[in-house]
């Protein structure tokens, strides 16, 4: 035990074909990708957690993420409590757009696309770093494709592509 302080998340999966197990195996598979960068948040492990009760499965086992922890809040809620960053908020604003920026380019280079990039997908350590999370409708593509799948959050979306 190393006493590092970690974050859990799991995954309460019904059956084979549930849109939970294929964002679990996503954001696992992306997290097993190597990802390494100061503004990702790291995958340390996942896997299966059978729910057992006098030595017999009781219900569908849960799937569970051990990430590093990210200690401040979710961003979107650092810029809530700012009311914003505008009205010489815009140093703090700058910083997180390039943190975010970088993730992006570093999960690119390695073929990786996020899909789902919100501030509640981006969360402050301790010292305000910003750290892009949740994997879970990642896509590892190659060369120039072309993604032609509608997915994300669709509040989100621009009005164009009509979710």
């Amino acid at each position: 035990m190393s006493g590092e302080l970690v974050a859990v998340k799991t995954f309460k999966v019904k059956s084979e074909n549930d849109k939970l197990k294929q964002s679990f195996e996503a954001e696992l598979k992306a997290g097993s990708s190597g990802l390494e960068h100061d503004n990702v948040l790291s995958i340390l492990e996942g896997g299966l957690l059978p729910v057992m009760e006098n030595g017999k499965q009781t219900s569908k086992p849960i799937y569970y993420l051990v990430s590093k922890v990210a200690e401040n809040k979710e961003a979107f809620e650092f810029v809530e409590a700012a009311e914003g960053l505008n009205g010489g908020k815009e140093p703090i604003a700058r910083m997180l757009i390039y943190q975010l920026l970088s993730a992006v380019d570093y999960i690119h280079g390695k073929g990786l696309t996020h899909r789902d990039i919100k501030l509640e997908n981006c969360f402050l350590d301790k010292d305000c770093v910003l750290k892009l999370a949740d994997f879970g409708l990642a896509k590892m593509c190659t060369g120039n494709e072309v993604l032609k799948t509608n997915i994300g959050t669709p509040q989100y979306m621009a009005p164009e592509i009509g979710y």
